[in-house]
């Protein structure tokens, strides 16, 4: 008996250090998944907005990167000790879609080879949240990452970077995320409690799409567990999601060269009207040498 508990310390001890404990079994609930979506919506609104909406229960902070057009926000709650780093995505969807750079970088902070210009709007919040004010977020804190498009993206690679501190992550929940980096990246990253929420038609988790300039350093794969949202009301969830199961088109490049794109998919409303039809549903997480859905 004293062994098992010498055994167990020694356990807490080590995962300590990481900043992450992985539980044998974990709930995801879709009320939380909401509220979490409504922050990603928010994060399109105003200022003043955000401030009106959190500030009763959340300390919260709001935060420009003028140059990159990125706006982002830091709320937390030192009652339940939760805190939550939220990321807009672009303004401009039809550009995010097309006009996209598909070059990779190789990451010093990692190693993995990340999508380049996500990769430098992350390094920059990564700076200014962590390393410019490291009093920022408070380490023993449930730490959630929120982002939607583009935004999803970068807080993919902002959890990879907060997965080698001792801030307690929970959760990385992105919507209608591109994909940023590739298959051999995504093998390296397998401990990332990563959550994406794809909708049906969103074209924006399809890119980067196989081309030339894609598949050097290796094609862009998603990692994550996937929760798809179908337009018949049906939820698919998927280990290690792809994106490519829309049943109207074969691929991205043959939905844009038809121009059978609907921006509106990719909006959050859309999101939130078929999370909200969700919202008495939960799913069950496992880990074993990653995270997978229960069964």
């Amino acid at each position: 008996m004293k062994t098992k508990t010498i055994l167990y310390i020694i356990l807490l001890v080590l995962t300590a250090c990481t900043g992450l404990v992985h539980p044998e079994k974990d709930t995801l609930q879709f009320k939380d998944i909401q509220q979490y979506a409504e922050m990603a919506d928010a994060s399109y609104q105003g200022d003043f907005f955000i401030n009106q909406k959190y500030q009763e229960a959340y300390e919260v902070k709001i935060y420009q990167l003028e140059d990159f057009e990125v706006k982002y926000f830091v709320l937390k709650n030192h009652l339940l000790k939760k805190q939550y780093i939220v990321v807009r995505g672009t303004d401009n969807l039809e550009n995010a879609i097309t006009d996209l750079l598909y070059l990779k970088t190789k990451d010093p902070r990692t190693g993995l080879f990340i999508h380049s210009g996500f990769l430098e709007t992350t390094q920059l919040i990564y700076q200014r949240l962590i390393l410019d004010d490291p009093k920022l977020l408070t380490k023993e804190y449930e730490t959630v990452l929120v982002g939607h498009s583009l935004g999803g993206a970068i807080v993919g690679i902002l959890g990879t970077y907060i997965l080698k501190s001792d801030i307690n992550l929970k959760w990385v929940i992105t919507f209608g995320q591109p994909k940023f980096t590739s298959a051999e990246g995504i093998q390296k990253i397998k401990e990332l409690p990563f959550i994406r929420v794809v909708n049906q038609g969103d074209l924006v988790p399809m890119v980067p799409p196989t081309s030339l300039l894609s598949i050097l350093d290796g094609e862009y794969q998603h990692g994550g567990l996937e929760i798809f949202l179908s337009d018949q009301g049906t939820v698919k969830y998927t280990n290690v999601g792809t994106a490519q199961h829309d049943n109207k088109k074969g691929s991205f490049w043959e939905a844009l060269f038809e121009g059978d794109i609907d921006y509106e998919k990719h909006l959050m409303g859309a999101y939130i009207r078929k999370i909200n039809k969700l919202i008495n549903k939960a799913v069950y997480i496992t880990y074993e040498e990653g995270f997978e859905w229960a069964k």
